[in-house]
C-alpha cells in the first residue's frame, strides 16, 4: 500500500493500494503505535491526497474529471464513507502528474482550494458553493499554472507556482512566485 498521508488525529497513517491482510485494493489506516492495518474503504478510484479535518472528518480527494468545458473534484469522508462533489467551469491544474489535482484545505477545514489552468475557486466544503475566484491568467492566455505547492497556512492559502503568470520580461519565465489565496470572498 502506497502512503497518502497522516490521520487528522496524526495517530494513524492512511494508505491506499491493495491491503493483503483484507484481500482487497481500497484505503487502509495504520495505527502507528499497534501497528494495525484496518481496512477503511474498498474500491475506491483513484486517491490522490489527503487532506486537513472538518471537524472529526478525514477528507480525500478520490475522484476528478477536467477538461476544456469544466472539472470536477469528489472529496470522500472516511467516518460516514459520504462522497462530496465539488463543480468548476474551468480546467484543473495538476501537480507533479495528472492523478494528481492541485487542492489545498484551510486549517479548519471548512474550505477548500481548488487551482484550476487560469486560477483558483474556494469552495465551502459543506455548502459545496464557491465563495471566491482568484483569476490569476486571462481565459484564452497560453499561459497555464503549474502548481509546484499548494498549502494552507493561518492567513489563508499559498500557491507555488512556475509559469502561468504573465510576464513583461521573457526572461522571468520559469520564476517561482508566491500566490496568497483568501479563504473568503
Amino acid at each position: 500500500m502506497d502512503p497518502i498521508g497522516f490521520s487528522s488525529t496524526t495517530d494513524s497513517l492512511i494508505m491506499e493500494g491493495w491491503c493483503f491482510k483484507e484481500k482487497a485494493r481500497g484505503i487502509a489506516s495504520m495505527n502507528l503505535t499497534t501497528r494495525v492495518v484496518s481496512l477503511l474503504s474498498v474500491d475506491i478510484k483513484s486517491v490522490t491526497t489527503l487532506s486537513r479535518r472538518l471537524g472529526d472528518h478525514d477528507w480525500i480527494v478520490v475522484g476528478h474529471q477536467s477538461n476544456t468545458k469544466g472539472s470536477k473534484v469528489e472529496l470522500s469522508d472516511l467516518r460516514t464513507k459520504s462522497i462530496r462533489e465539488f463543480v468548476s467551469e474551468h480546467e484543473l491544474a495538476y501537480m507533479a502528474h495528472p492523478w494528481e489535482p492541485a487542492v489545498a484545505f484551510d486549517l479548519s477545514g471548512q474550505r477548500m482550494a481548488v487551482a484550476t489552468r487560469n486560477g483558483v475557486d474556494v469552495f465551502d466544503t459543506e455548502t459545496r458553493q464557491r465563495v471566491n475566484r482568484r483569476v490569476l491568467t486571462l481565459p484564452g492566455s497560453p499561459f497555464k499554472l503549474r502548481p509546484l505547492i499548494f498549502a494552507a497556512d493561518s492567513v489563508g492559502f499559498v500557491l507555488a507556482t512556475i509559469d502561468g503568470i504573465p510576464h513583461s520580461d521573457p526572461s522571468t519565465k520559469n520564476d517561482l512566485h508566491l500566490i496568497r489565496i483568501s479563504t473568503e470572498p
